[in-house]
């Protein structure tokens, strides 16, 4: 009997899942913080994360996992940004059609305690940079699904009131 990958994970993704948001960005598009001067971009800001790339979030399910760092001797070894002690990184699973990139954040958010369903005006919890996005294949090179390797930002909590809509762009520009 065959397994059909791609049900076998959109399952697992809804039955043990959550709701993260992909912060996708938009290529060639910059963010409302850059000072066209410099082109330098607001360090913390609270849409771009300090990237100066303009970005939209999309809310998606997805399943969240340790990621590994290096042993040698008894001690892990693994990157982490400056202030942080330990590195406090994730690997996010999402299904095949979300297509994430490099460029992504995801972000973690506050859940109903009830319903397990993003609260309205959601709060962002933390923040996690995509290092790499990886596509995981099957048979015959069909994409199944995604994993997304990022590294904790340290940012503070903030709610989504406090996040700019960046503007709507004609279909004809994207």
């Amino acid at each position: 009997m065959e397994i059909d990958l791609r049900k076998e994970i959109h399952d697992l993704i809804e039955t043990r899942g959550h709701w993260l948001v992909l912060r996708q960005s938009y290529p060639g598009r910059m963010c409302p913080c850059v000072n066209p001067a410099t082109g330098d971009a607001t360090k913390n800001c609270n849409t771009c994360f300090g990237s100066g790339r303009a970005f939209v979030d999309r809310f998606v399910k997805g399943r969240k996992a340790a990621r590994m760092g290096f042993r040698q001797g008894g001690a892990s070894e693994s990157r982490s940004p400056i202030g942080v002690a330990s590195a406090p990184d994730g690997v996010f699973y999402i299904e095949y059609h979300e297509k994430p990139s490099q460029s992504d954040f995801v972000l973690e958010i506050a859940l109903d305690n009830e319903y397990q369903e993003p609260l309205l005006e959601f709060k962002v919890m933390s923040v996690y940079d995509v290092n790499e996005a990886v596509e995981y294949r099957d048979q015959k090179g069909r994409i199944e699904y995604c994993a997304l390797f990022g590294n904790r930002l340290p940012w503070h909590p903030f709610k989504a009131t406090e996040i700019y809509n960046p503007p709507k762009f004609p279909d004809s520009m994207l």
